[in-house]
């Protein structure tokens, strides 16, 4: 029976440079959208990685299909990127029968994703606050919406996040 290995990617298998401080040897693993280096794995990293490439090995990761053909771990398997709404099948490509899932779904997730983003905007003009926030997509579909900011504002969006993180009913959500 062949070992399957999930795992993330950011901070676990990689890393910024500067999180690598004190580490000795370094392997480069991603560049940025230049070209250049952006992050790395330590020796301890590079272990994990090549007892996953000795075995089936599916990424994990909240980055979109882009970010992650800029990533270097040898992977020739399925990949779960863009927090778990895309699949992709070996050859890097939309996974068929997640597609049909996506299509069946996409225009529902679409409005609960842009009320939620409307939201986190308005609170964020009203307030003041120092946040950018925008839709993230790929192959056409909205995967999630992205907010970043100072602890402090990001603490007065708590309201709006903790009423959208509520577990969804899947009654109504349409299946394929």
């Amino acid at each position: 029976m062949p070992i399957v290995f999930f795992s993330d990617i950011d901070d676990t298998l990689i890393q910024s440079k500067k999180k690598c401080l004190d580490e000795p040897k370094l392997t480069a693993r991603a560049v940025d959208l230049q070209g250049k280096s952006s992050s790395y794995s330590t020796q301890q990293q590079q272990l994990l990685i090549d007892m996953c490439n000795e075995h089936i090995f599916i990424p994990v990761t909240g980055r979109n299909k882009a970010a992650t053909d800029r990533v270097n771990l040898n992977n020739s398997s399925f990949q779960v990127i863009d927090h778990g709404a895309i699949i992709l099948n070996s050859q890097g490509e939309l996974d068929l029968g997640w597609s049909k899932i996506l299509q069946a779904q996409a225009a529902q997730w679409q409005v609960i994703l842009e009320k939620y983003l409307q939201e986190i905007k308005q609170c964020v003009a009203s307030k003041q606050l120092a946040v950018r926030s925008k839709m993230i997509t790929d192959f056409g579909y909205a995967c999630y919406v992205s907010v970043k900011g100072s602890e402090e504002s990001l603490s007065q969006l708590l309201p709006i996040t903790e009423r959208f993180a509520k577990p969804v009913s899947y009654t109504h959500l349409t299946l394929p």
